[in-house]
């Protein structure tokens, strides 16, 4: 599958080093959903797997008309916004700790589109654990970050078109379903594109809904301790790496299974990304 997408020259290339570097996906809606960080780079029969993030940096290209917005733009300092099962559904989404954050969601302040709106707009970083609706092949900005009704019930939703008049956090982390809208539409234009428009120098989202269990959550919470450790996507793609190597140690892991972190991307550009 590899060498398909790829050729063969290139992904030799791409294995042989210097390692990594830095490499730009754009992939048609057919190819959104492919678990591009999981992807071989060496012959399982000649011995153990290297993934394609072991040697790359890896970065899903924002549409042309975004990528230059984010030449120069840094995040700002500012608490920590978790929305976290905001729609009460979600049972083990709920219980994901992150330590000094400000919480929306269940058992806590009610995840309204208000109160997002007023707590985003304070925020340095946002972590989203909840549902995206998808956008529609034919208005991929028909994608929404559903929440709760602002009265208490039913659902109200922020639009990727409500999401470019308002301001958001520079580092957004969208855990739990498709936040990249890749799969949708060739100009695709789902919740990470609106993001970007509404301020974000970096996005962290998924390419395809995840599994809400006790080990999803585990997972999340190492994933989102080292984004804020490090620079963002460095946290993300060490992350990547050390579930890529665990899985070589146990092909059996649960933990490290590639539905658990291969779906997880980086949006933008990997210069921006690199030199940050």
């Amino acid at each position: 599958v590899s060498r398909l997408l790829f050729g063969e020259a290139l992904l030799d290339e791409i294995a042989a080093g210097p390692n990594p570097r830095p490499l730009v996906l754009a992939p048609p809606p057919l190819l959104g959903r492919v678990p591009w960080a999981a992807l071989p780079v060496s012959d399982p029969r000649t011995g153990p797997v290297r993934r394609l993030i072991e040697v790359a940096d890896l970065v899903v290209a924002l549409p042309a008309s975004l990528s230059a917005s984010l030449a120069d733009r840094e995040p700002e300092p500012g608490p920590v916004l978790l929305v976290a099962d905001p729609l009460g559904d979600l049972r083990h989404a709920r219980r994901l700790r992150i330590p000094g954050t400000q919480r929306l969601g269940t058992a806590h302040t009610s995840a309204t589109r208000d109160a997002f709106i007023d707590a985003a707009r304070r925020a340095g970083m946002l972590v989203l654990v909840g549902h995206v609706r998808p956008g529609e092949p034919a208005d991929p900005a028909a994608s929404a970050i559903r929440l709760l009704g602002d009265n208490g019930a039913g659902e109200s939703v922020v639009t990727v078109a409500d999401l470019a008049a308002l301001r958001v956090p520079g580092v957004c982390v969208v855990l739990g379903c498709d936040g990249a809208g890749v799969a949708t539409g060739n100009e695709w234009t789902g919740i990470a594109t609106g993001l970007v428009w509404a301020g974000a120098a970096q996005v962290i989202t998924t390419t395809w809904p995840v599994i809400d269990d006790s080990v999803t959550t585990a997972v999340d919470e190492t994933l989102i301790e080292q984004v804020r450790r490090h620079d963002p996507y460095q946290g993300l793609w060490s992350w990547q790496r050390a579930h890529a190597a665990a899985l070589r140690g146990d092909p059996g892991s649960r933990v490290s299974a590639v539905y658990r972190w291969a779906g997880t991307v980086a949006i933008g550009t990997p210069g921006h990304a690199r030199h940050r």
